[in-house]
């Protein structure tokens, strides 16, 4: 069979360098196979009519026929020229049934055998498909360890939140206690040159004691060594010793803490 008119010229149509999948698309495309579908619906309905009538016209000879065998020789005249008409008359409604159905044939033929093989676009295809998938599965993996890591990073920064807000706690810790224990050293001070003073008042008006100079009263030297402590009066240097022990114990903050 010689091909039909213009299936020459699919390889021309189609040999450019555009993927298989376009070609395939263009291709059914321009087809329209929904109007090709209905153009082969008229022309199913229009076969199967013509095979119905052939059918019931063959009947119809056969019992001419059969008419025809049983007639006497005088009847057959009359008859043969009615029973060759019949026989041409389906002659021609076979001839023209055969054409209607070669036309409709070579018709979708030669639409079809412009076609391109699709089975490279679908290959390729399938392998789109399926490198989609893997790399849709490893998307779904990437956004699962995304989401680790922000809740990770997330834990961090409240813990390097936390570390800087206990830091800043613990400054204003040891600031305030550096300030309660300044204020309390200041309040023993206070308090210990209150009571010295008190007691340096109460021993000048003692009529007990003997006169004490100036010098002995109020030391212009440091006071754990007073001068001449054998010629003070015992009471008087047992309780100026107490006195010195005192004002030595309270001069270290550790100890000004410990006492308050």
């Amino acid at each position: 069979m010689e091909n039909p008119q213009g299936g020459s010229d699919r390889d021309n149509k189609y040999s450019s360098s555009a993927s298989p999948a376009s070609v395939v698309s263009n291709f059914w495309k321009e087809f329209d196979l929904e109007k090709e579908r209905n153009v082969l619906d008229e022309q199913g309905v229009k076969i199967a009519d013509n095979q119905e009538n052939s059918q019931k016209n063959r009947r119809k000879l056969a019992e001419s026929t059969k008419e025809f065998r049983k007639a006497s020789p005088e009847d057959k005249l009359t008859l043969f020229n009615s029973l060759l008409k019949g026989f041409q008359e389906e002659v021609d409604n076979l001839t023209k049934r055969a054409k209607f159905a070669e036309n409709a044939f070579l018709n979708i033929y030669q639409k079809i055998y412009e076609a391109p093989d699709p089975y490279p676009a679908l290959a390729s295809i399938s392998e789109q498909d399926q490198k989609l998938s893997e790399l849709e599965l490893e998307n779904r993996k990437m956004k699962v360890e995304l989401e680790e890591f922000r809740t990770e990073a997330a834990h961090l920064k409240n813990q390097q939140a936390t570390i800087r807000r206990l830091e800043e706690r613990n400054r204003q810790l040891e600031q305030q206690t550096e300030e309660k224990v300044k204020e309390i050293v200041e309040i023993k001070q206070r308090s210990l040159a209150e009571e010295n003073q008190k007691t340096l008042e109460v021993l000048k008006e003692s009529p007990s004691l003997p006169n004490i100079p100036p010098s002995i009263l109020i030391p212009t030297h440091n006071p754990t060594t007073p001068q001449n402590p054998a010629k003070l009066p015992p009471n008087f240097a047992a309780y100026f010793a107490n006195l010195t022990n005192r004002s030595a114990h309270f001069s270290n903050p550790a100890n000004r803490v410990a006492n308050w």
